[in-house]
């Protein structure tokens, strides 16, 4: 029996011999911590995977141990490996809460926005690549010191904070800023004197400068109006090329419409004038063959209202 109890001592010498021979080199990872441990290189390893080995590095950055500094520290801590060739390695990253370029862009044009007097404020960030890495523990928050705003030149500088305490990361950042407002533009090219529908309306964007004066700002600015002149699709409309679209042109038959208290008179005519909405043009009668001036009320449409045209109608 003592026979027996020996040999069954000795297997499982053997075998937990075995096992401590098992530790295997672990593939790239990331790290969540500030302190690397045996397990976060090795498998295998046991009670002894949470010892801590060495520093972390920064948030978002990456540490790389190579075959000889990996040897060393398993004969350090009595990890039974060996490299098999030079190019055994691990690389480990720190994991970290990301604050992107997209959050540094607005915490920045929040802060700028009271430099301007009209529109928004665009920022382009001359580093377009920013990202700010914070500890997982850590909030992701934002803040802007030092700002100065060139207006001449539209640049600025300033210092974007991130996080609190002991994590709090402070990073220089500069670039563009400008003033901005969305305005309607046409899709397409119309012919002169078409009337603008709202399906023709798209929006842009458009630096706020001189010049702005006579730009439209509204799509009701647009709307039932039309062009006095070719205009290119995709670029900001002045008011100055825009009219009233005209509802009767010169030779153009028109029904010329009369009315007065118990009066409803209509008739024919033909139009000797374009005119727009609330226009006074010349009308022939091509009954009378009289000429009245009419004011223009609707497409083909016009009206006579003045007693004295009663007679000539």
């Amino acid at each position: 029996m003592k026979q027996i109890v020996i040999m069954v001592l000795a297997a499982a010498a053997f075998v937990a011999a075995v096992s401590a021979k098992a530790a295997t080199l672990r593939s790239d990872g990331e790290v969540a911590g500030d302190r690397i441990t045996l397990g976060d290189l090795f498998e295998g390893v046991g009670e002894r995977a949470g010892v801590a080995v060495g520093q972390a590095p920064a948030p978002g950055r990456r540490a790389v141990f190579d075959a000889v500094s990996l040897h060393r520290l398993a004969r350090q801590y009595g990890v039974d490996w060996a490299p098999a060739g030079q190019g055994d390695r691990i690389a480990l990253t720190r994991s970290s809460n990301v604050v992107g370029a997209e959050a540094v862009q607005l915490a920045l044009a929040e802060a700028l926005s009271d430099r301007i007097r009209e529109g928004r404020l665009s920022v382009e960030l001359d580093n377009r690549a920013i990202e700010i890495h914070l500890p997982l523990d850590a909030a992701p928050s934002l803040s802007v010191e030092a700002v100065t705003l060139d207006q001449a030149l539209n640049r600025f500088s300033a210092a974007i904070v991130a996080g609190e305490g002991r994590s709090q990361v402070r990073i220089p950042v500069s670039g563009k800023a400008m003033a901005v407002l969305d305005v309607p533009v046409l899709t397409r090219r119309l012919a002169v004197g078409e009337a603008i529908a709202p399906t023709d309306i798209a929006w842009t964007e458009l630096r706020v400068g001189r010049g702005m004066e006579d730009v439209a700002r509204t799509e009701a600015q647009l709307v039932g109006l039309a062009v006095r002149r070719p205009l290119a699709p995709n670029t900001p409309v002045r008011l100055g090329d825009l009219r009233q679209p005209t509802l009767v042109t010169k030779g153009q038959i028109v029904t010329i419409s009369l009315e007065r208290p118990g009066i409803q008179l209509t008739a024919k005519g033909r139009a000797l004038q374009d005119g727009s909405q609330g226009d006074v043009v010349r009308v022939v009668n091509t009954s009378s063959n009289r000429t009245i001036e009419a004011t223009v009320t609707g497409q083909n449409l016009v009206a006579v209202s003045a007693a004295r045209q009663l007679a000539q109608f």
